[in-house]
């Protein structure tokens, strides 16, 4: 989804870099405030009960509905993961990844102190230029008919 988006003439930059936090790292002036708020808190139930939590941590959530999010086709290839072997991509162990404009290769690093990897993930018969995902036309969920509704609350809450 990344590389399609760093390869589309919608967009002009040259590449996306993320960075990931290592593990205990991310306690910070936000994150902080939100998990005492949310420890404070309790139990958290639905997506309301983590707005509030935010919300209470003086923070302002943005609040993303289905049109904000696209439908993305898988390009990649089982095959080219399997050949890389050692050098296959684990998002656990990947602190750095960068995407770039006109390349369909995957940069990434497992250590920032550690050299880039450069692999092919996607399929060799998929386009870049042609791979915009489209707008969702309604939320996801699990679709319930009212009488398997029924029998399924009736077995939660006897």
């Amino acid at each position: 989804m990344i590389l399609c988006i760093v390869n589309s003439p919608s967009y002009e930059f040259n590449h996306i870099r993320l960075k990931y936090f290592e593990p205990g790292h991310s306690f910070d002036a936000a994150h902080g405030p939100i998990e005492t708020q949310i420890i404070g808190t309790g139990k958290l139930f639905d997506f309301r009960d983590i707005v509030e939590a935010v919300t209470a941590a003086k923070c302002e959530p943005d609040q993303m509905t289905h049109i904000d999010f696209m439908d993305w086709k898988s390009k990649v290839s089982q095959y080219a993961l399997k050949q890389l072997g050692e050098k296959r991509p684990y998002l656990k162990k990947i602190v750095t990844a960068t995407f770039c404009k006109g390349s369909e290769d995957i940069t990434y690093q497992t250590g920032f102190d550690l050299p880039e990897v450069s692999v092919k993930v996607i399929k060799s018969n998929f386009s870049l230029a042609d791979a915009y995902g489209k707008r969702r036309k309604n939320p996801r969920g699990v679709e319930i008919r009212k009488e398997n509704k029924k029998e399924l609350v009736s077995k939660l809450v006897p």
